[in-house]
């Protein structure tokens, strides 16, 4: 009889602890997918910091050459300056949009497993649940004609010996 007992308990606390072990691996992995969301930002930040400053690179040669070639910046040069830091900040733009669309992708997936790791804690809670009535009900298989008397298992009425007359209730008959 103990050993129904202790299988159905050591089911069920098992069944618990897997669903407990799988939320806890979903909310360490979504802890890493937010630090690694927090890290592409931050590199893409500084691609975008980068990228402007190649810009300001690029223009700055743009005016040596004009000067080198003996003279101010005409029009031509004036339009190839600002073509080369529009061309910069728009590099930047793209630089930090790639990185937040990562970003986020990373986040999304986070939040994907934590949901996954919540439903993963319930489906162990009900497996447990599940396990406790198996036991419960082969444990009144084995059992229940010991306990309650002749039948199929399920009580009628009151325990046989403890007093009570088959299976009138404690008032008397009906």
């Amino acid at each position: 009889m103990s050993l129904i007992v202790a299988s159905t308990a050591m089911s069920a606390f098992g069944a618990i602890q897997k669903g407990n072990a799988a939320n806890a691996n979903a909310k360490a992995q979504q802890a890493q997918l937010i630090s690694n969301a927090k890290a592409e930002r931050a590199a893409s930040q500084r691609a975008a910091i980068e990228e402007r400053r190649q810009a300001k690179i690029a223009q700055s040669r743009a005016v040596a050459v004009g000067a080198a070639q003996g003279g101010a910046l005409d029009k031509s040069g004036i339009d190839i300056f600002q073509a080369l830091g529009e061309e910069g900040m728009y590099r930047s733009d793209v630089m930090l949009a790639e990185g937040e669309n990562r970003a986020r992708g990373m986040e999304y997936q986070g939040q994907i497993l934590r949901a996954e790791g919540k439903q993963a804690k319930r489906q162990g809670q009900m497996s447990a649940v599940g396990e406790l009535l198996k036991g419960g009900a082969g444990f009144m298989s084995q059992y229940g004609d010991k306990l309650f008397g002749p039948g199929d298992g399920a009580p009628t009425g009151t325990p046989s010996g403890l007093g009570m007359r088959g299976n009138s209730p404690p008032w008397g008959p009906s």
